[in-house]
């Protein structure tokens, strides 16, 4: 993405001295990234929510809502609607859950495959555009950082406004 089509007040140059402080740089990226993402996923009429239901539907299989919610970090009232455009869309079938007659399974169709894989590479793209200044190494050590920090960050040891523990 460049310049021209970020909103007008995301077009300024994060100030020197907030470069300096690394929850600063983090904060203001935060608030690129999904922009550019957003941007990039609209033209499939998804957002990086429903990105995060397909992928964990290919990644571990069929799952009842709860676990979707709780794998995906979205809160149930969100999933419900996520899983209603998904389903619309014929990406996700709900199939009653085998063994829990309450339950239902949430698996992904051969559409949502293919909705993912076009995600998955506008999501790519947009990637590339974001660190293109970067090498491959140093790409591949911001990745390895960065999941460091995500692993550290579970909801065991975070809560919503608190302080990490």
């Amino acid at each position: 993405m460049d310049e021209a089509t970020l909103p007008p007040e995301d077009r300024r140059e994060l100030p020197g001295f907030l470069m300096q402080n690394t929850g600063a740089v983090l904060n203001w990226i935060a608030g690129i990234v999904p922009q550019v993402y957003s941007a990039a996923l609209v033209p499939l009429g998804i957002d990086g929510r429903h990105l995060a239901v397909l992928l964990t539907l290919l990644q571990m299989g069929p799952q009842v809502q709860s676990r979707l919610s709780q794998i995906s970090r979205i809160d149930k009232a969100t999933m419900v609607s996520l899983l209603n455009d998904l389903e619309t869309r014929g990406s996700i079938e709900r199939r009653p859950h085998p063994t829990d007659k309450r339950a239902y399974q949430v698996h992904i169709t051969a559409r949502g495959e293919m909705l993912f894989a076009q995600a998955d590479d506008a999501t790519r793209a947009a990637t590339e555009k974001l660190l293109h200044i970067l090498t491959a190494d140093e790409r591949e050590h911001l990745h390895n950082m960065l999941v460091r920090v995500a692993e550290h960050i579970t909801p065991q040891r975070y809560q919503f406004g608190q302080p990490l523990t």
